[in-house]
């Protein structure tokens, strides 16, 4: 696997900490960060060489087009052989789109869902390769996830 096609994708925010924190050390500046743009992702990000923000569609269609067309282009560009993500919305249409094109999926459910997944985990949890929970409830409701702690 080349590293230069690993794409992690997430909301800014607590969803992209999470990200960051769960890579590896050694691999994450081989890596292209794509989420949407504000302070605090510019911050998270800045030591970062490959980035690129998208629109984040929260829950307006015009945003979901948008939003899609964007992962489309970074889809065809960059061709990855894997992506991670931590949700949400944001990452939908990539996690998707790669897929399509044959990459394995990582999705990493949120720290702070104990009992139900969110909504981009329902959606996400029959296509991707690996699901990673971290309470136990969540591992016993979704026997192909795996429980794990993060951090």
């Amino acid at each position: 696997m080349h590293l230069n096609r690993v794409i992690a994708v997430s909301s800014s925010g607590g969803h992209l900490t999470e990200l960051i924190e769960a890579l590896p050390e050694n691999i994450v500046d081989e890596i292209l960060f794509v989420t949407s743009f504000d302070e605090r992702s510019d911050d998270l990000l800045k030591a970062h060489k490959k980035k690129f923000y998208i629109t984040d569609p929260n829950g307006e269609i015009k945003r979901y087009f948008l939003n899609f067309l964007q992962s489309v282009n970074i889809v065809i560009r960059e061709r990855p052989n894997v992506v991670i993500s931590t949700g949400s919305g944001i990452a939908f249409f990539i996690l998707v789109l790669s897929w399509l094109i044959g990459s394995k999926i990582i999705y990493v459910e949120s720290g702070a869902r104990l009992n139900k997944l969110s909504k981009t985990g329902m959606l996400l949890y029959r296509f991707a390769d690996l699901f990673i929970v971290r309470s136990e409830a969540l591992s016993n409701k979704y026997p192909k996830a795996v429980r794990a702690r993060m951090f």
